[in-house]
């Protein structure tokens, strides 16, 4: 289905006022929702839609037969069509409806099918060019027979923004319905949560969204949810449970507020981590929790933990330093020989890294390289992570970060500082960002709060970790202690003295406290009692009350004859309350007259009703319950129920609950009618709820 398809479907249903961009933008959302929640895209992977643009650009170029750079990002989007005119450095790429197939990260660079250009350069366009997008035929994601989930959704948010709850309510139950088969079905065809599907050119990463279940059943997931309180991190499952399932051979699965990741678990110095790698513009950074045994989850939120990622690769320098106390892997040869030395030798021995060599140019930006894409996917497969580049007459050297179909991560680094990560491309292009993740100053910086050991003597360094020693064994520390370890005492400290510390040594305030210490009370004095001797005493008394006593007669001989005066069975006889107003309103609501129903045209089966009038408030309050028993086209206004007393004075709307979206009338000719608002309605069950004045 197109996005063109479901505004006309949209419109066509219900008459509205809403603008298209409005309604894009709600297709956008879905189409978010999609893409991250059952397809598992990561948030920079997403597509949006625009429905047309029109920009006038200068600088355009066509470095490939497939490819437009541009100087900076339009609206368009994969799968829209551009249309291009006022070239003049390449006037035979002036053409219209051109569909786009990849759009850069960045928005700069176009691609299209091959052979689309027959003009190639990357020499500026000096002209202003009319680039004319349009985007509405563009085909949306999901397809037959999910596709409802696009209008319905957009039918629901006309219905939420005009407050019509009862339609609303309606689209939630169908559009929850098809949500909720449409991602079992993806889930068992694509399995996104393996990294590896793909959808309609749409490479499916794993990274973010509800995860698909590996099997029909999703037997091969564990999941773990994650609560952060601040500062506090909790989970559902502990240590020992989710090592037990991923030594099980079970993958693991985090909720996080609401997002979902799939992690990798590893143990790493006594540490579970639950860890997923991240690209974030051009470079990648780790994400997700340590946990330890006893249960202390910390978040990996900084992006040097990618550092982790590297520990098992040395720096190029580092392996230089290890190749040279090294010779090439001998082969079988005639010519072995053994030097006066001792080292041994044969002709064809060939050692060193599994490299592959690459040579880059860069010409106005962009970068080309003398190997494809294939052929470096090749040698990575082939066991050749190390990438030798050959740039400028420099000789760089990266090592595998990451791959996936669409592109393959290398990065760079030297004396442990990242120095750059390259990107090999499915469609032909290479990418680079240089970065710093450490500087000398920063180096230099922590040498000087820590200061230079080096410094220490051997005797000072013997002393120090005799007095760590010392204190992590609980062994009480004494002067002589100290002074084993080479240290001196200082004399303006206080020592203890054998026999405790003299009253006259202390501070004046803590020799008057104590001297108030000894003649602090000892003993109750007799004049007090006990809390249960009280008790005793006040259970024969009654509480006091102000201005009263108990000889005190406050209830006088007159009001006593009044009381006295009452018959055994007291009547009104001073005042008669009139409730006949009262009774004759209670009798009007009590009363109240049933309304009859019949059934029109026998279009509905299975009827109940009920249909009351009331006199106080001049009302009809009906319900009705039955099965649709005809076919009914949408849009158009059916009798249902014939109404035999009491008829509206004015066209009344009535509440519909049904699996289908319906709306339901109250007329004054005297019939309650049904308008289908799509198609199908036949056999579907409805229950309708109301009032009218009559």
């Amino acid at each position: 289905m197109t996005i063109k398809e479901v505004l006309d479907y949209v419109d066509r249903i219900k008459k509205n006022e809403f603008t298209t961009a409005e309604k894009i933008r709600w297709i956008n959302e879905i189409e978010g929702y999609v893409q991250i929640q059952i397809m598992l895209l990561a948030q920079p992977e997403c597509v949006s839609y625009y429905p047309t643009s029109e920009s006038d650009v200068s600088g355009i170029c066509f470095p490939a037969s497939n490819q437009m750079r541009l100087p900076g990002k339009i609206k368009a989007h994969v799968g829209g069509l551009l249309s291009i005119k006022g070239l003049v450095s390449y006037p035979n790429n002036n053409r219209p409806n051109l569909e786009i197939l990849s759009i850069s990260e960045g928005g700069k660079l176009i691609g299209f099918a091959e052979g689309t250009f027959a003009d190639t350069g990357t020499t500026p366009e000096s002209a202003i060019a009319q680039l004319t997008f349009d985007g509405q035929e563009t085909e949306l994601l999901v397809p037959a027979p999910f596709e409802r989930l696009y209008y319905e959704y957009v039918l629901c948010k006309i219905s939420e923004n005009l407050e019509e709850s009862s339609a609303q309510n309606n689209r939630i139950a169908t559009f929850e319905e098809t949500w909720e088969n449409f991602a079992e079905w993806y889930a068992n065809n694509y399995n996104p949560a393996d990294g590896n599907a793909e959808f309609k050119g749409y490479y499916i990463t794993g990274k973010q969204g509800p995860p698909g279940p590996t099997g029909p059943r999703g037997e091969n997931i564990y999941i773990v949810t994650v609560t952060e309180n601040g500062s506090v991190i909790t989970a559902d499952k502990t240590y020992a449970d989710i090592c037990s399932k991923v030594e099980a051979g079970k993958s693991v699965t985090l909720v996080v507020g609401g997002s979902v990741y799939a992690v990798n678990a590893t143990k790493q110095d006594g540490l579970l981590v639950l860890s997923t790698a991240v690209k974030s513009g051009d470079k990648p950074y780790i994400t997700g929790y340590t946990v330890s045994s006893n249960n202390v989850w910390t978040a990996i939120k900084d992006d040097l933990a990618l550092k982790s990622v590297f520990s098992s690769y040395r720096t190029a320098a580092a392996q230089d330093a290890i190749d040279a106390t090294k010779q090439g892997k001998l082969t079988a040869g005639d010519n072995i020989t053994i030097s006066a030395d001792g080292t041994i030798s044969a002709t064809g021995g060939d050692g060193g890294l599994s490299v592959f060599e690459v040579t880059l140019t860069s010409a106005d930006g962009v970068l080309a390289a003398d190997k494809t894409f294939e052929q470096v996917k090749a040698a990575v497969a082939d066991g050749k992570p190390v990438l030798k580049v050959h740039s400028d007459g420099d000789v760089l050297w990266f090592f595998l970060l990451d791959k996936s179909p669409a592109e393959i991560d290398f990065v760079g680094f030297a004396d442990e500082q990242i120095l750059a990560y390259l990107t090999a491309k499915q469609d032909g292009s290479w990418e680079t960002t240089v970065t710093a993740r450490v500087t000398a100053e920063m180096f230099s910086a922590l040498s000087e709060k820590l200061g230079n050991l080096n410094n220490l003597t051997t005797t000072a360094k013997t002393s120090l970790v005799a007095a760590i020693n010392e204190l992590k064994s609980g062994t009480a520390v004494t002067e002589a202690t100290v002074s084993g370890w080479g240290f001196t005492k200082n004399t303006g400290t206080y020592s203890k003295p054998a026999g405790g510390i003299p009253k006259t040594d202390l501070a004046t305030a803590v020799q008057t406290s104590l001297g108030k210490a000894d003649s602090a009370l000892q003993t109750v004095p007799s004049t007090y009692r006990t809390a249960s001797a009280q008790d005793t005493i006040d259970s024969g008394k009654v509480d006091k009350v102000t201005g009263k006593g108990l000889s005190t007669n406050d209830y006088t001989a007159a009001a006593k004859a009044k009381v006295d005066a009452i018959p055994a069975s007291p009547k009104y006889t001073d005042t008669v309350y009139d409730d006949t107003a009262v009774k004759s309103r209670l009798a009007a609501v009590e009363g109240m007259e049933n309304v009859e129903l019949t059934v029109a045209s026998g279009r509905l089966t299975n009827v109940s009703y009920t249909a009351r009038y009331s006199s106080l408030l001049g009302m009809v309050f009906v319900r009705i319950y039955g099965t649709v028993n005809a076919d009914m086209n949408t849009g158009y206004d059916y009798d249902i129920m014939n109404i035999g007393a009491r008829l509206p004075n004015s066209h009344a709307a009535l509440a519909v609950k049904s699996s289908k979206a319906a709306q339901a009338f109250a007329k004054s000719s005297g019939v309650v009618s049904l308008r289908p608002l799509e198609s199908g309605i036949k056999n579907y069950d409805i229950y309708i709820t109301g009032f009218w004045f009559a």
